[in-house]
């Protein structure tokens, strides 16, 4: 993906609750018409794998938008919940914002973990769907060299 400093919202952040990213986004000065056109939204790699060593944690990240640049009362405005076994070292997620819809000042994500002793650690960056790369896949060569 390609990423700036001023889209990133969590950059190895930790998390062992729920918890808001460490950074929001303003859009203030920005066309409130965000979505429209070609998709937006948080690209989100997980930089060490989540804790799913009980069966009852659970973990579902929001796209939040609050008044407050540190995110104190946010208002969920797109969410996607991660199935146990998806949340793996090096997972990528692309969550889409909402088309059409009138944003409060700041943007930014939360995570909602619950159970025994949920964990993980992640970084995210705002951007269009279109500079999130697929996650990477090799495949075997088929060949061989004599």
């Amino acid at each position: 993906m390609i990423v700036d400093a001023f889209t990133q919202v969590a950059a190895a952040q930790a998390l062992t609750a729920t918890g808001v990213s460490t950074s929001s986004i303003d859009m203030s000065a920005d066309d409130p018409d965000w979505g429209v056109g070609e998709p937006v939204g948080f690209a989100i790699n997980i930089d060490v794998a989540m804790d799913l060593a009980n069966a009852d944690e659970t973990y579902q990240v929001n796209i939040v938008d609050d008044d407050d640049v540190a995110l104190g009362s946010p208002v969920v405005i797109a969410e996607q919940i991660i199935l146990r076994g998806e949340g793996v070292l090096g997972a990528q997620f692309f969550i889409d914002l909402p088309p059409n819809r009138t944003l409060q000042r700041y943007l930014g994500l939360q995570w909602v973990l619950a159970g025994t002793t949920p964990s993980l650690t992640y970084s995210a960056h705002f951007g269009p769907r279109s500079m999130s790369e697929v996650p990477y896949r090799s495949y075997p060569k088929g060949y061989t060299i004599s």
